[in-house]
């Protein structure tokens, strides 16, 4: 804490936003330093149970097993016998006794096998147990769950037992002030994961199967299947489930006894239901299929240019309007402004907004932001347009300036310096690193007064378009933020609020663009709907992959794969941006395309679902060859 307080006294504090945020900070560390001095219990509700004290015996144990696998990170599981209070009522404490000592040596044997795992306590039929390796404790779970089928078949003269497993991966910390907590939120996680398991059945958290997939996926006989986010009571965030069988021909079982989370917030299912009445229509009317990369157009497209083709004209959708422009159509360059010739064909163009690259925090160079400015803010009949700068907020880039010469990059598997440097970025944008977004150091980059969105809005940019704003619902800075004890959707929702006081400190109309996470909205509609002035989501119809050149073959026209997957799939991603529009949010649409057909076929989507639309290639260097020009 000492440390903490020195540190933070370091930082200016003369901007009231910075200020707030700082303190927000210094609340939650106090909050968990207090949680770990404090007497630390491991509160275990799984099947009614009652608080559960840990013996000092069982501390030591689990300190010795924390020193010898030399972690701070364990896996906690919990197992249960289905029904066994039911079975004791039936057939007495004798028979009982005997069933639970045979489960209780089968567990063990298993658990604890290569000294690989630590059973730490037995409450009743239950055990509670833990592992350095989430592949080690999946590998246990099914070996329990095979063991318990051959005792079965080997003892008829017992009632068949049927075990559920549930668990969950986080930070310990052991307290031998008399008690422990093997962080009591982890422990609460795991055990509410395997009170939503079914007899025969694994359960696990996103955090210990995404671990442990690398070893799953090596085993051919074994199937995963992810169930969705759950909320169970006692924990206000949703849980990720995800349940593991042990052969390719067991069927997966959704739990029966949780509350699913959906995509819907209760403010806005009756929206919902109209929306996805909208959506079946729109989708018999326009798509027929799309196969290997490119879609076929519906029968009522044609050819031409979108906005040279008269039979398309009524779909134009009805202007959006910001800071009294009128906005129709818009471009997204980021690329190859540092020539002021290319700042030159922007100039002359008729788009209505722009989004650019600022450009005036290269390390190796700058773009000649002053004179990018000034040729930008009006087009040349001297109309006014909206200038906004691209920041991206999710992720550090090791060519901004910000970057110190002492950082470390972080790899995929391993956490960089300064410890808010997470993991790389999962599309393949070289040099770009998915961070912790509500650590100070790094909000300072953006909120101190000469901070990044000072510079901004000082420089004239009308506003700031907000690029991976989806941090908060990456697998790796959830994990970071779960160790950490902090809410990912409610610290990105606090960062943008800051970033739109900062600019709006010095331009009163200071404007704020998101770009992607659609489902953010989800989380606190009001709230969310009152930070922005509009969303801009990518890849609704085709994308392109990271880092590929303008002229690459895979610079668009892709569809499908984990892009398009299961809530992000297209229909699901126009349905969702559905909801910003009924709020009064204007939606933003940008798709990579190389071919004219598929360009048009997004153009004129778009602006049926009433969307602002661009269609261009994913490097983002070229004024766009697609219409409309």
């Amino acid at each position: 804490m000492i440390e903490f307080t020195s540190n933070s006294a370091n930082l200016n504090l003369n901007n009231a936003i910075y200020s707030t945020t700082l303190t927000t900070h210094i609340q939650g560390y106090s909050a968990r330093v207090t949680l770990k001095m404090g007497r630390l219990r491991a509160i275990m509700k799984s099947n009614n149970l009652s608080q559960i004290d840990i013996s000092n015996e069982e501390i030591g144990s689990l300190n010795g097993y924390i020193k010898r696998k030399n972690t701070a990170v364990l896996t906690v599981m919990f197992t249960d016998i289905k029904n066994f209070t039911l079975v004791t009522e039936e057939k007495g404490e004798k028979y009982s006794r005997e069933i639970r000592e045979a489960h209780d040596k089968l567990l063990t044997n298993i658990i604890q096998k290569n000294n690989d795992g630590l059973v730490i306590k037995f409450i009743g039929d239950a055990v509670m147990a833990v592992f350095s390796e989430p592949s080690s404790a999946v590998e246990r779970a099914l070996e329990i769950q095979k063991a318990i089928t051959a005792f079965n078949n080997n003892h008829p003269e017992y009632e068949d037992l049927s075990i559920r497993i549930g668990m969950h991966m986080g930070q310990v910390a052991v307290d031998d002030n008399v008690q422990a907590d093997v962080f009591g939120r982890h422990v609460n996680r795991a055990s509410r994961i395997e009170s939503l398991a079914d007899g025969g059945q694994i359960y696990l958290s996103y955090t210990v199967f995404d671990s442990a997939k690398g070893w799953l996926s090596e085993h051919e006989n074994i199937q995963w299947q992810p169930h969705g986010r759950y909320l169970v009571k006692g924990i206000k965030e949703p849980i990720e489930v995800y349940e593991v069988l042990n052969n390719s021909h067991a069927k997966p079982r959704a739990p029966l006894n949780g509350k699913k989370q959906t995509n819907f917030p209760k403010g806005l299912i009756s929206v919902g239901l109209v929306v996805a009445g909208f959506i079946f229509a729109f989708s018999l009317s326009n798509y027929t299929k799309i196969e290997s990369g490119s879609a076929s157009l519906s029968s009522d497209i044609g050819a031409s240019n979108y906005a040279n083709n008269a039979d398309t004209a009524g779909e134009q959708t009805n202007p959006v309007i910001l800071n009294g422009v009128s906005i129709d159509s818009w471009m997204y360059q980021i690329q190859g402004l540092d020539e002021n010739a290319k700042i030159d064909s922007l100039a002359v163009t008729d788009y209505d907004m722009l989004v650019v690259e600022p450009g005036n925090d290269f390390i190796d160079f700058s773009y000649d932001t002053d004179y990018l400015v000034k040729r930008l803010e009006r087009k040349l009949n001297g109309d006014d347009r909206i200038l906004l700068a691209y920041a991206d907020i999710g992720q550090a880039s090791d060519y901004r300036s910000y970057w110190q010469s002492d950082w470390i990059a972080p790899t995929k598997n391993k956490r960089g310096s300064p410890s808010f440097l997470i993991t790389t970025d999962p599309d393949g944008w070289v040099g770009n690193y998915p961070v912790a977004y509500w650590q100070s150091e790094w909000k300072e980059i953006w909120l101190k007064p000469d901070g990044i969105v000072a510079k901004l809005a000082k420089a004239g940019f009308h506003g700031i378009y907000l690029d991976w704003v989806e941090a908060y619902d990456d697998d790796a800075v959830r994990d970071v933020a779960l160790l950490q004890g902090v809410s990912p959707e409610n610290e990105m929702m606090l960062f943008i609020e800051q970033i739109g006081a900062a600019g709006r400190a010095i331009r009163p109309d200071f404007i704020v663009i998101a770009q992607n996470a659609p489902y953010l909205i989800n989380h606190n509609p009001a709230r969310y709907v009152a930070m922005i002035d509009g969303i801009a989501t990518e890849d609704t119809w085709f994308f392109g992959e990271g880092d590929a050149e303008w002229d690459d073959a895979n610079a668009g026209d892709l569809t499908g794969g984990e892009r398009h997957y299961e809530e992000y799939s297209t229909t699901n991603r126009i349905s969702q941006n559905q909801i910003y529009l009924s709020l009064g949010v204007p939606v933003f649409t940008v798709d990579y395309c190389i071919s004219e057909k598929n360009a048009n076929l997004t153009y004129s989507n778009s602006r049926r679902a009433g969307f602002i639309p661009l269609v261009t290639r994913v490097s983002l260097s070229e004024l766009s060859e697609t219409p409309p020009n």
